[in-house]
């Protein structure tokens, strides 16, 4: 009883409480990995800082990009394969402990006999060891390209979907 009210305390103190957001508030921006491919085949890397109506800036570069010059663009979130790898690891580790747990014990006579403690310990560590690999790769493979060839239309359209993204 004691080891799962000293988890329950934990665990409460790991969550913080929130209020609502007032109409003043300002919404949340996400920060994006930006890659820049030109029409000469050049590759320009860097954080994403503003897309305006027919250009795009990098933060620290002071060149602006116009859509003219683009021909391909790469947009990917900061921390998405590390974020990919917690989700993972959270939810296939959780599920593989409370399988083990579900299981129930071993008979005593049985030569490998386990407890149920013991199976949801080793549920959860190759669940979260499984989960966190496939999240790492879903992650790390998560991106969004837009072929912009030089046309408006297609910047234009990039413009709204990033905007859409950016801005929470």
């Amino acid at each position: 009883m004691k080891p799962l009210f000293i988890i329950c305390l934990c665990t409460i103190c790991f969550f913080q409480v929130k209020g609502q957001n007032n109409q003043t508030s300002s919404k949340k921006i996400i920060v994006y990995k930006v890659k820049i491919y030109d029409r000469n085949h050049n590759k320009i890397e860097g954080l994403l800082e503003k897309i305006s109506d027919s250009s795009i800036k990098i933060l620290g570069n002071n060149h602006f990009f116009s859509f003219a010059q683009i021909e391909k663009i790469k947009f990917r979130r900061i921390a998405s394969t590390g974020r990919g790898m917690m989700y993972g690891a959270l939810i296939v580790g959780s599920t593989g402990g409370l399988l083990g747990l579900a299981d129930g014990n071993d008979p005593k006579n049985d030569f490998l006999s386990t407890t149920a403690g013991e199976k949801a310990a080793a549920g959860l560590l190759a669940g979260a060891l499984v989960g966190a690999m496939i999240g790492g790769v879903v992650g790390g493979l998560s991106n969004q390209s837009f072929l912009i060839n030089g046309d408006y239309q297609r910047f234009n359209f990039m413009k709204v979907e990033m905007d859409r993204k950016v801005f929470r």
